[in-house]
């Protein structure tokens, strides 16, 4: 009978430790020493963004403007929630009337679609009352569409998102749920630091 007890106590020691470990070391696809590990690891502990129930995060999986705007918006203190039929709709409603994007960004029925990097700068810019200007260094500049050129630079003047190692941008291309959590994350700090 104590023979049992011990193998069962350790077995639960052992559990308790293997979910303590597992905890500390955050996501099974968020491994130490990649470029967004530091802030998905903050950004997850402060309830700003969630990975997902089977312990991923999917740093390579594309994000909603819902999701892009809820993530930005909690991060900055704003307030958050459904409404108008919608579980983000709050602060989509919001980002309309604060000027963060409009029905040329986004339309009301269009919240599920990527955020493109160039409408991710917009959001970004806007959130923290930026100025548009600035230079986009990068090869790809051109391709930034004409409402967004402001909004680009001055994310990138700011330092708030980065090109590519190939010195592109990409400005069309979704923004990752990587991407995401650094960015907001500079733009939080960003805005504690004015």
């Amino acid at each position: 009978m104590k023979k049992a007890m011990s193998l069962i106590l350790a077995g639960a020691l052992c559990l308790t430790l293997c979910t303590g470990a597992l905890a500390v070391s955050g996501f099974s696809d968020v491994p130490d020493g990649k470029w967004y590990t530091a802030e998905i690891r903050e950004m997850t502990a402060a309830g700003y963004i969630d990975g997902y129930e089977d312990g991923t995060f999917r740093p390579d999986g594309d994000v909603s403007v819902a999701e892009f705007v809820t993530i930005t918006a909690r991060c900055l203190g704003f307030e958050t929630g459904a409404e108008y039929g919608h579980w983000a709709g709050r602060q989509m409603g919001n980002a309309y009337d604060w000027g963060w994007i409009d029905e040329q960004d986004a339309q009301w029925t269009q919240f599920n679609e990527p955020v493109s990097r160039q409408l991710a700068a917009k959001i970004l810019a806007s959130a923290l009352g930026l100025e548009p200007g600035g230079e986009i260094p990068y090869a790809d500049a051109v391709d930034v569409e004409q409402n967004y050129v402001g909004w680009v630079g001055a994310v990138c003047s700011a330092g708030l998102i980065e090109g590519f190692e190939d010195n592109t941008f990409r400005p069309a291309d979704s923004t990752t749920r990587a991407e995401a959590a650094v960015a907001v994350l500079r733009t939080k700090q960003a805005g504690t630091a004015e």
